[in-house]
């Protein structure tokens, strides 16, 4: 007993609710820890990603600006007139030292447009070096740098490399020409002063030569690497913690490397502690909130409404809730039960008439299936067929008969759309015999829509109404069965057109037709109809049928349903 007590105790409202609450309240508490650390590596990421987008900008300005140093070289090798007259003229002659003079007046023409700290030409066998730079007047130890960077046989003349002059940092790049050399210099700052115009405390940009930081030849250093901020690189100096982000220059050994501060991101992480913990004290005030509130407006009326319904159940039907000052939903529920027991018995009524109706319906239904009238009036042609010496039209006819009389009688709930339109055309075919060159039979449908699942006696019941009321001796009765799809909603209908070209309905017909629900409810007359309508609702709820007259024509009778491949109904 006390095991059952406490296993219900652990299924009820209350205790689901609690356990919901606790579980809210860990998760709230695990996904704003997890949205701060998640927004604090989204923070990150961004400052990495920008900061890379930065450098890959700065990278192709400087690799743009580097690229059309060396590209004027090349044209200056090939296409200036002085320095190929310089080639042409014999050394140190008259006209040799003004070509010089001239190469150097190009230099200090071209300066200004390129980003760019020197231009120099060497000629090696004479050792005559002819320079201009941003000074106007190289100095002397600028002068013995270039000089022994020419001279020097290991000079990477492939691309632009790193040296030191006058105690900078350039990147030089030397062209030979067989007996010349020319080439340019541009100092690191040089580069650095085309990207940025003002030093940030929180940022430093340097050029980097593998580990190694590229400030000043007397203030460089080597970095010591560390993965302390996931994927990313950090490294320290001057003091500081650093995100290292690197973006390689083409055609150099160099890279363009950006540090970011890390101490704004630190502290920010070293604070959030704090108002995690205030967040959490937050969430758990609220969790006591809710449940007090849960308890007074949902599990109260919830308790109250469980004991009334458990009384229901043991036979009491005198049992109400009148507690009033709660919830509109709670009061609509308590509302709604009292009239609920009220109407039980009302309720069992009306079960019991509908049982009454159905009955009433399936009476009407075997009604409308044995048409003794019918079978009377085709027994009797029979006769008179036998007694005119006719017998293979007598034979005919019963065969006909047969086949009519056994559909009718043992088809089931649902049949195949091409069924009842055999069934149509046997039909024709018995009353034709009885009323010779009186009818025609026109069926317009597609073979593959043959197969739909319709109601036995669908067309039937029409064709033979209008059979009975439309058919003039000596006047030929069209009927026509049109079949079309109709596409909606996603689905095929089909939409079934039956008309003649008789009298068509009475307009007081027509009046009843139009109400077609109280037809449906009141008619006893026209059964047929009635019993049409109310076997393919069950079916197809969808299903609708519009009664009316064609024009120059006689009755018609609209009919839309949903195809569906036949299935059986038994």
């Amino acid at each position: 007993m006390i095991k059952q007590t406490s296993h219900s105790r652990f299924h009820s409202l209350r205790a689901r609710l609690s356990l919901l609450l606790c579980c809210m309240f860990v998760l709230f508490c695990a996904l704003v820890l997890y949205n701060n650390m998640a927004a604090f590596q989204l923070l990150l990421d961004r400052m990495h990603s920008n900061t890379e987008d930065t450098l890959v900008l700065y990278q192709k300005h400087l690799d743009e600006d580097l690229e059309r140093t060396e590209t004027y070289l090349y044209t200056f090798a090939m296409n200036n007139k002085n320095l190929i007259s310089l080639k042409a003229t014999p050394p140190k002659s008259s006209s040799w030292y003004p070509t010089l003079y001239r190469i150097r007046e190009d230099f200090e023409s071209a300066l200004p447009s390129y980003t760019a700290d020197g231009f120099f030409c060497y000629a090696e066998p004479e050792k005559e070096l002819v320079m201009y730079d941003t000074s106007y007047n190289p100095s002397p130890a600028i002068r013995s740098t270039v000089r022994e960077i020419l001279e020097n046989e290991d000079v990477d003349l492939r691309s632009w490399f790193v040296h030191e002059i006058n105690g900078h940092y350039c990147l030089v790049r030397v062209l030979n020409l067989s007996g010349y050399k020319l080439g340019a210099y541009v100092s690191i700052d040089t580069l650095l002063d085309t990207l940025i115009r003002s030093g940030e405390s929180d940022s430093r940009l340097y050029f980097t030569d593998g580990t190694m930081v590229l400030r000043t030849p007397s203030t460089s250093f080597f970095l010591n690497p560390k993965n302390t901020s996931g994927p990313y690189l950090s490294c320290e100096f001057d003091d500081t913690s650093w995100l290292a982000i690197s973006q390689p220059l083409e055609h150099t050994s160099i890279s363009l490397s950006l540090f970011l501060s890390n101490t704004e991101y630190a502290r920010s992480r070293a604070d959030f502690y704090s108002i995690a913990l205030v967040v959490a004290l937050f969430l758990l005030m609220i969790w006591f909130s809710l449940f007090t509130s849960l308890h007074r407006w949902v599990l109260h009326p919830v308790s109250r409404l469980t004991r009334a319904l458990e009384q229901l159940r043991s036979g009491n039907f005198d049992i109400r809730i009148t507690e009033s000052h709660q919830l509109n939903e709670f009061q609509n529920m308590t509302d709604t039960f009292n009239e609920m027991v009220s109407e039980i018995k009302n309720l069992k009524i009306d079960v019991y008439e509908k049982q009454l109706a159905r009955q009433k319906l399936e009476a009407l239904y075997l009604k409308q299936q044995i048409t003794p009238h019918f079978m009377i009036n085709c027994l009797n042609t029979v006769y008179q067929l036998t007694d005119m010496n006719q017998p293979e039209l007598a034979q005919k006819m019963i065969r006909d008969l047969s086949s009519h009389l056994r559909y009718t009688l043992s088809s089931g709930q649902t049949i195949a759309f091409s069924e009842e339109l055999k069934l149509v055309r046997n039909y024709i075919d018995l009353s034709s015999i009885r009323y010779p060159d009186a009818l025609k039979l026109f069926i317009a449908c597609d073979p593959q829509y043959e197969d739909a699942t319709v109601v036995p006696l669908l067309l039937l019941t029409f064709v033979e109404n209008t059979v009975k009321y439309e058919v003039v001796m000596g006047k030929t009765l069209e009927i026509h069965i049109e079949v079309l799809p109709v596409f909606k909603n996603n689905c095929t209908y089909l939409h079934i057109c039956l008309w003649d070209s008789g009298k068509g309905f009475s307009p007081d017909m027509l009046a009843l037709l139009d109400d077609l629900e109280t037809y449906v409810a009141e008619e006893t007359e026209h059964i047929g109809i009635v019993n049409v309508i109310l076997r393919m609702r069950p079916i197809f709820p969808d299903s609708f049928f519009t009664f009316g007259n064609r024009e120059n024509a006689g009755a018609q009778i609209d009919m839309e349903f949903p195809y569906v491949p036949f299935f059986p109904i038994s």
